[in-house]
């Protein structure tokens, strides 16, 4: 089932930690060139002024953009060690930047969820993009040597150069049961071992 991002962005317009962290919902009217998200859900309406505030993520956050994004990077968002963001815009997503974002070890700290029909430029560059994108109604365009460590999901996908998708396997928790502790696990292949001949 595909996610409806406008509906999630719309509920959280009433719902979200804004006021009692002292912020408005407008971007324009912050006054702050930094902004720090700790805990809980904030929502702005205002994404056409994202670029001008640097956000820094210290915590298990969730930011909801009403509207339009013409760019997202590491010069717009960082995210402290152990943080993550799951970051929600109802419209589209113009360009995906140089982003190297929490742990390269746990690529789910950053997901960016599209609910736009334009398309998403990803231009990292030689960079890597850590995080996954969700953008099930968008074209997304890579440029040159794109590395997605994460997961990518969208309607359509094209680009001009090499792109490289890796992901990490999910790991049971420490109190999930093994549903058979007797089984050996399979042996790594040998990368030396040749071919067998066919016949």
């Amino acid at each position: 089932e595909i996610l409806d991002i406008q509906s999630l962005v719309d509920a959280a317009r009433s719902q979200n930690v804004n006021g009692a962290q002292g912020l408005p919902t407008s971007f324009a009217n912050l006054g702050y060139s930094e902004l720090r998200l700790t805990n809980g859900n904030y929502y702005f309406d205002d994404a056409d002024n994202i670029g001008y505030t640097k956000i820094v993520v210290d915590g298990n956050a969730a930011l909801y953009i009403n509207g339009d994004v013409d760019n997202i990077g590491a010069e717009v968002i960082r995210l402290t060690t152990g943080s993550t963001l799951d970051l929600y815009v109802s419209g589209a997503v113009r360009n995906i930047g140089h982003i190297y974002l929490g742990d390269k070890n746990a690529p789910s700290s950053f997901r960016l969820y599209i609910g736009g029909r334009e398309k998403a430029t990803v231009s990292v560059g030689n960079s890597i993009f850590n995080g996954a994108i969700y953008a099930p109604e968008a074209n997304i365009h890579y440029i040159g040597n794109t590395k997605i460590r994460g997961a990518l999901f969208a309607k359509s996908l094209t680009g001009t150069g090499n792109l490289v998708v890796g992901y990490a396997p999910p790991k049971p928790s420490e109190d999930c049961e093994d549903p058979d502790p007797d089984k050996e696990p399979e042996p790594e292949p040998d990368p030396n071992e040749e071919d067998p001949p066919v016949i």
